[in-house]
């Protein structure tokens, strides 16, 4: 449902009612081709550069770019003394652009759509956006010569931008994590598609999480077993489990499926999936290397998926001997007395 939202933009060839979605998206502060940043703000800097009179944001031991630069050319003295020492960046081409993202060589909607991603990584305060970061990305787009983001898909920009400059893995992150947003933004994201997607995320759900954000179903290869675990995932949280709990049963459902493809591929439908199977399931899946207590609790929350796809009907045609039973359930590992 949002692959097919995020390809909408381009089937308009003026992008007439996307830009207007964005124009009403980005914020004013992030709408101009010159978006100066806020060196303050622990997403664009680690603070003001620690050279006397320098304003600019700091990054590499603290310094802006073009005093690391200097300290680099100076053989790396002692920080205290450089920064005490010396001056200021004075009368540089381009250092009046340092703590500046410069968008003004892309055309609309892609300008809007790049200060969207500034703008998000702002909001979310999760992740540090790197100035080489919308460089490169500028430079990425500049160099395709397209209107959008969506004007290719995003497995072509991520091939495109394999193997390019320094930046190359950030940004491919910016990449999905752009193309995620935006396509939220296009699609007009609520819980019912994110329940319909493979990866759901906390927030936009509404769920509250600690340490996990998010639960992947895209692990789960065969499509009917698939279903079934978002069924029951759904299920889960509508009773009040946690998130991260409910991410360990899917990761129990993963097991399984990633068992089935490796040694039963023909089984495409719940009938198939017999009480022999489950039984070289179970012998197979004491050899994988887990700690004791992680297998028998990935078995606890097969077991329960199970039962719970034959009460409901989740998987139609499931054989009423396909079970897991107490007594296949490993011992957990006794824990060592207190005091050792």
């Amino acid at each position: 449902m949002r692959a097919a939202a995020a390809r909408q933009p381009a089937t308009e060839p003026a992008y007439g009612w996307w830009q207007q979605r964005l124009r009403q998206a980005v914020r004013p502060e992030f709408a101009g081709e010159l978006i100066r940043l806020d060196v303050d703000n622990p997403v664009f800097a680690r603070g003001r550069c620690r050279v006397d009179g320098c304003e600019r944001g700091a990054w590499s031991r603290l310094l802006c770019p073009g005093h690391y630069t200097r300290w680099r050319q100076q053989g790396q003295p002692d920080m205290v003394s450089f920064a005490a020492s010396t001056g200021p960046l004075l009368g540089k081409a381009g250092w009046d652009l340092a703590d500046t993202f410069d968008l003004r060589s892309l055309p609309l909607p892609a300008r809007l759509e790049v200060a969207f991603i500034i703008q998000c990584y702002h909001d979310d305060r999760a992740v540090r956006l790197l100035p080489g970061m919308v460089r490169a990305l500028v430079r990425l787009l500049a160099a395709a010569r397209v209107g959008s983001l969506f004007d290719k898909p995003l497995d072509q920009w991520l091939a495109d931008e394999r193997g390019r400059g320094a930046h190359r893995d950030r940004v491919r992150g910016i990449l999905r994590y752009g193309w995620r947003h935006l396509s939220d933004l296009a699609g007009g994201v609520d819980a019912e598609s994110e329940f319909a997607a493979d990866i759901w995320r906390a927030a936009v759900l509404g769920i509250p999480s600690r340490g996990i954000g998010q639960i992947r179903f895209d692990g789960i290869g065969q499509l009917w077993l698939r279903e079934a675990a978002k069924r029951w995932a759904r299920f889960r949280l509508s009773t009040g489990k946690a998130l991260s709990s409910v991410d360990i049963d899917i990761r129990s459902v993963r097991w399984l499926s990633r068992f089935l493809a490796a040694h039963h591929p023909r089984v495409m439908r719940a009938a198939a999936l017999t009480r022999p199977i489950l039984e070289h399931f179970l012998s197979w899946f004491s050899t994988v290397g887990l700690a004791g207590h992680t297998t028998n609790n990935h078995l606890v929350c097969l077991r329960g998926f199970l039962e719970a796809c034959r009460r409901h009907r989740w998987l139609p045609g499931l054989p009423t001997s396909a079970a897991i039973y107490l007594d296949e359930l490993p011992r957990r590992p006794q824990p060592l007395p207190r005091f050792i």
